[in-house]
C-alpha cells in the first residue's frame, strides 16, 4: 500500500480517527494530492514553505 494508491489514504484516515474532510495532506507530487482530494482530504501541493502556509492557513480559515 502507497501513496497515491486511496486505501493508503483511508487506513491513516482510520488509523487517526479523522473524517477526511478533517484532515489535510501536504504533498510535492500533483498526483499524490489529487488522490487525496479523491478521498475527501484536503489536498496541499508544497512547493515552498511560504506556499504551503499560506494554502493551509486558507484551508483552516475556511
Amino acid at each position: 500500500m502507497a501513496k497515491p494508491d486511496p486505501a493508503i489514504y483511508h487506513y491513516i484516515l482510520d488509523l487517526m480517527q479523522v473524517k477526511p474532510e478533517e484532515a489535510i495532506f501536504l504533498d510535492d507530487f500533483e498526483r499524490n494530492i489529487i488522490a487525496a482530494n479523491q478521498v475527501g482530504i484536503h489536498g496541499v501541493r508544497f512547493l515552498n514553505r511560504d506556499q504551503a502556509m499560506k494554502d493551509i492557513l486558507a484551508i483552516l480559515n475556511d
